[in-house]
């Protein structure tokens, strides 16, 4: 049996709104993203935390808490809060080629206004959703195309 790699990444999958309103979400992202940043501040050995391949993430939570957006850029620049590179995560019924790319370029100007080196996958949450037009918008990008379950089949993990 050939020998199998896994790379487990620290990661929010987020739903703006869905089955709670917007403010609800928001709530708890304040939550999650003010444990972040302490996390970040008192342990070195917790390196990295994905922000589920979306910037609009960042914009909520600075509305709430403009004070600590230094903090998140320098964290952004030191490569330890990945964003991007999607500004909101895909809809599957509500997205076109048209709107995949404004998305993506929407998404790819927060990450270079946050500082933030472009990544070299195109992240999707639920990859196999957006693969009809999701994968030609980051491939003509320049992304090397990759896809991210919010799983794993237990039966096939040793």
């Amino acid at each position: 049996m050939m020998k199998k790699t896994a790379h487990i990444i620290s990661h929010s999958h987020w739903d703006r709104e869905w089955y709670m309103p917007f403010e609800g979400h928001r709530y708890y992202l304040i939550q999650l993203m003010d444990d972040l940043l302490e996390l970040f501040a008192t342990d070195p050995n917790f390196r990295s935390f994905h922000m589920d391949g979306q910037t609009i993430m960042l914009e909520d939570y600075l509305n709430i808490r403009p004070e600590k957006e230094a903090e998140v850029r320098k964290y952004i620049q030191d490569g330890r809060l990945v964003i991007g590179p999607w500004y909101i995560l895909q809809d599957a019924f509500l997205t076109s080629a048209e709107a995949n790319v404004r998305n993506l370029l929407y998404g790819i100007k927060d990450t270079e206004t946050f500082g933030q080196k472009r990544e070299q996958i195109g992240y999707f949450s639920r990859y196999v959703w957006y693969l009809w037009s999701g994968a030609p918008t980051v491939s003509t990008s320049r992304y090397p195309c990759g896809g991210f379950w919010e799983g794993c089949d237990a039966d096939g993990v040793q």
